[in-house]
């Protein structure tokens, strides 16, 4: 997760700092996300793929498809 969260970054020619002010958490905390030394929480993953257009799964490295999924049709009525 780590390598793609920072190729993105880069890609998007955004740095650190630039990434953290877009998820309001302090640039040390981006830092150390990128750096493995902390864990990143599911609502960071949830807004950084949201922002890079993205998967989780993608940022997870457990796909190489970088799309999205699309959204489903139709919800059940008793699911969130």
């Amino acid at each position: 997760m780590l390598s793609r969260m920072r190729a993105l970054r880069i890609e998007c020619g955004l740095s650190q700092k630039g990434v953290a002010k877009i998820l309001h958490i302090s640039s040390e905390t981006y830092a150390q996300y990128e750096d493995g030394t902390s864990r990143v929480p599911l609502g960071i993953l949830v807004r950084l793929a949201s922002f890079y257009q993205s998967s989780m799964d993608y940022l997870a490295e457990l796909t190489d498809e970088r799309a999205p999924y699309p959204p489903k049709k139709k919800r059940r009525p008793w699911l969130p």
